[in-house]
Parts: C-alpha cells; sequence; structure tokens
C-alpha cells in the first residue's frame, strides 16, 4: 500500500522504466516527449514510443497530442530546432527578483536559478557566497560577495541565447563544474 501523495512519482518512474530503451522519448511524470531531427525520423520515433506503450497497456488521451511541433516549452526550457532556450517568463522570474533577506529566500533563490544553471557557466563557484549563508553554523551577513554572487548568477540569464544539440560530427569539449 502507498500514499496516494507518492503515487505521481510512481507514475513517473513506471513511465521511465516503461521509455527506458527508447532514446528519442523522454517524460517528466505524464508528459512524454519525442524527437527526431528529420520529420521521418520522428514519425519512427513517435510510432515505436507509442508502440511500447501500448504494449504495457498506458492509455494516451489523443486530445493532448502534439504532433510535429517545431518548438515545444516543457520544464521552462523551449526545445526547437536550432536547440534549446530559456523560456523567457523564467528570465523575467528570475532577472526581477530582488536580493534575498532571509535564508529561506536565499534557498529560493538558489532553487530558481539551479533550475536554469545549465546556462550559467562556472554555477557552482558563482553561488558558494549565497550557500554559505544556508549553513546553520553561518551567522547572516549579506555582504559584496553575496551580492556580486546575486548579480553575477541573474546576468548571464538575460543575454542567455541558444543550446544547440549535440553534434558528434564536431570537436567536442567536456568542461565540468563541481
Amino acid at each position: 500500500m502507498f500514499s496516494i501523495i507518492a503515487a505521481p512519482e510512481l507514475f513517473k518512474h513506471h513511465l521511465n522504466q516503461i521509455l527506458h530503451d527508447i532514446q528519442a522519448a523522454t517524460n517528466y511524470i505524464d508528459d512524454v516527449i519525442i524527437f527526431g531531427k528529420i520529420r521521418e525520423e520522428h514519425a519512427r520515433n513517435f510510432q515505436a514510443t507509442l508502440d511500447q506503450l501500448q504494449e504495457q497497456g498506458v492509455k494516451l488521451n489523443k486530445d493532448k497530442y502534439l504532433l510535429g511541433a517545431k518548438k515545444v516549452t516543457f520544464l521552462g526550457h523551449v526545445s526547437g530546432e536550432d536547440g534549446i532556450y530559456l523560456e523567457p517568463q523564467k528570465i523575467k522570474c528570475i532577472s526581477e527578483t530582488t536580493a534575498p533577506s532571509t535564508i529561506v529566500a536565499v534557498r529560493s533563490f538558489l532553487g530558481m536559478t539551479q533550475y536554469v544553471l545549465r546556462f550559467i557557466r562556472g554555477y557552482a563557484t558563482i553561488t558558494e557566497p549565497l550557500r554559505m549563508l544556508t549553513k546553520k553554523t553561518q551567522p547572516w551577513t549579506w555582504g559584496k560577495p553575496q551580492q556580486d554572487a546575486f548579480d553575477q548568477l541573474k546576468s548571464p540569464l538575460t543575454n542567455a541565447g541558444v543550446m544547440s544539440y549535440f553534434d558528434s560530427s564536431k570537436p567536442t569539449k567536456i568542461i565540468v563544474d563541481a
């Protein structure tokens, strides 16, 4: 027996297992995105995903299908033919945030920015002065290091471009932000 509170997470896990072997499909809870570089590839991937879902007894709502879209908004990111970029409303929300005045507000701001960290180079290093404020042993002090970190986190988002899709034919450089 499980609590109804756990139902969305259990459903997500179950759907993850069903779609595990389909590399061109990803899901979040009950939303599934199927992608392909060209229309024919997308059609094949869609059919493979549909077959897998039907084989496992998953029922789909045909009224909620969005087929062959040139771009789609999913979890605050817009995926299109050119790549992935941030949803303008997310950028606006973060860029209009005022400097935090409590630990709870710092945690909230870090949560918002962590959501878009792939667009912020050096995220772990930049956030260090803010993360220090969330430690129980650290007294609250909002100084220049914290303000600089706050400003640095907001700045790249207003100019965030499009994150291109991986292209194995181009040179690859791996940079890790631990």
